[in-house]
């Protein structure tokens, strides 16, 4: 148990690093579509009351973001690095690139990174504890995965709560308990907050539960 530990935590840390390293890639100047409205978007919730007043895509991301940008400011704050919101502001419009880097820390690399013992949990309980490290190292080296971890984008953190909807699902399957059925509603709900294409992921569900009905049926009915 104590190898297979310490095979995890050594598969996250090269995730970690793979997607830390390069995380500033482009700033001052930014090559992702998103980023920039993303950014945006989060800085004005400070101002506009938390609504983000634009819903094409869902709103937790940019709530996320803009929690990073709070304890900046207030650790800034207190260190003196910002003597008035004014200051704070004024660094955004003329230098943005920490808050590229405090949204794309935030939303690439930790969601990331944390995708890796989910996808090892997955492949664990599917298979072999074997089958869970080879496929939470694919992942952690997937190049895909890295790039767009460099991003404060939605295509992370939405990818990070589908696999939990699926991990939940399987304990639905497994179990069948109400707190599985709670856990995965939370995580399909965090998804669709991310994303709203990620109501797809609700399909695991069905199938989890039907299939669990189905285990406990004898073979003739």
């Amino acid at each position: 148990m104590k190898h297979i530990i310490s095979s995890l935590i050594l598969i996250s840390a090269l995730a970690f690093i793979l997607r830390v390293w390069g995380v500033d890639f482009g700033l001052p100047y930014t090559f992702h579509a998103d980023e920039t409205h993303t950014i945006n978007l989060s800085a004005s919730l400070g101002y506009n009351f938390l609504n983000p007043k634009i819903f094409w895509k869902p709103a937790l991301v940019y709530y996320l973001i803009a929690l990073g940008y709070g304890i900046y400011f207030v650790i800034g704050r207190c260190i003196g690095l910002f003597p008035s919101l004014d200051n704070f502001i004024r660094l955004f419009i003329l230098n943005p690139t920490p808050f590229y880097l405090i949204a794309r820390i935030i939303i690439g690399v930790i969601f990331g990174t944390i995708s890796i013992p989910v996808i090892y949990m997955i492949g664990m309980r599917l298979c072999s504890e074997r089958t869970g490290l080879i496929a939470a190292l694919f992942l952690a080296v997937s190049f895909i995965h890295v790039q767009n971890s460099h991003y404060a984008a939605h295509d992370i953190p939405v990818l990070f709560f589908i696999v939990i909807t699926v991990l939940f699902s399987l304990d639905i399957f497994l179990k069948g308990r109400p707190v599985d059925y709670v856990k995965s509603g939370i995580a399909l709900g965090l998804a669709v907050a991310t994303k709203y294409n990620a109501a797809l992921a609700f399909v695991s569900i069905l199938a989890a539960h039907m299939l669990f009905l189905k285990k406990d049926k004898p073979d003739n009915l």
